[in-house]
């Protein structure tokens, strides 16, 4: 389109040097010649061309804008992933079908969550791999970390665009409630970890009421600021 806008404007040029424009004797439009058709036609095309064009920029630079926003959007569904099936598990209703962000609306989520033994139903799992095989304390925390790295991958990377309010958000995140808690041992639960020349187990952390809140209220917080920058695509 660049090169349409160049040849446009030379044309104009042209027309400019070749001049007469205007028949001073002709009554109404009649008094615009073949000249000046030309050059209100193409002053017109360019106008048009240079619009679109700015259009487009625009366009383009509100995706590039949007698309950290909406990876942080796609790490928080990542984050509830395993938590809505340890809610269906202990007994917390939840349709299959449900967007993953429904867990946040149900007021028992934090108490049923944090009955679930970790460890009772790590029972029959293989505990020398690291493969989730019946693990929900490793699959969740697997896909807290996959959560988090996406995270910090996106700030790392559009850093210079992104508001401050969603830094510290997503900061206050990977340290709120159970996400910290399950991550300090890297992921490595009932895995063989050998300390002193001995296989151990690393075992769950114990979820509490209050740490399950706790993160979902830093989820909650995060989702509404990016539901705000993103509106109707969120």
């Amino acid at each position: 389109m660049s090169y349409l806008l160049s040849f446009l404007a030379f044309v104009i040029a042209l027309a400019g040097v070749k001049g007469g424009t205007w028949d001073p004797k002709a009554v109404g439009v009649r008094k615009i010649n073949f000249i000046g058709w030309v050059v209100i036609v193409s002053s017109l095309a360019v106008l048009v061309f240079s619009l679109m064009q700015e259009y487009r920029k625009n366009l383009l630079d509100e995706q590039v804008m949007r698309y950290p926003y909406k990876r942080f959007m796609d790490a928080l569904e990542v984050s509830l992933g395993p938590f809505n099936v340890v809610y269906s598990e202990a007994g917390g209703v939840l349709a299959y079908h449900e967007n993953p962000f429904a867990i946040l609306d149900r007021k028992d989520a934090a108490g049923v969550i944090s009955k679930f033994d970790f460890e009772r139903t790590q029972e029959g799992a293989n505990i020398w791999s690291s493969d989730f095989s019946g693990n929900y304390a490793s699959y969740t925390c697997q896909e807290l970390s996959d959560a988090v790295d996406l995270m910090e991958s996106t700030l790392v990377s559009n850093l210079a665009v992104l508001d401050r309010e969603v830094v510290v958000l997503v900061q206050e995140f990977k340290q709120s409630g159970y996400v910290r808690e399950f991550l300090i041992n890297k992921c490595d639960y009932y895995v063989g970890v050998r300390r002193d020349g001995n296989m151990v187990r690393v075992y769950p952390p114990k979820l509490t009421e209050d740490k399950v809140k706790v993160t979902f209220d830093s989820i909650i917080s995060i989702r509404r600021h990016l539901m705000r920058v993103l509106g109707g695509s969120a």
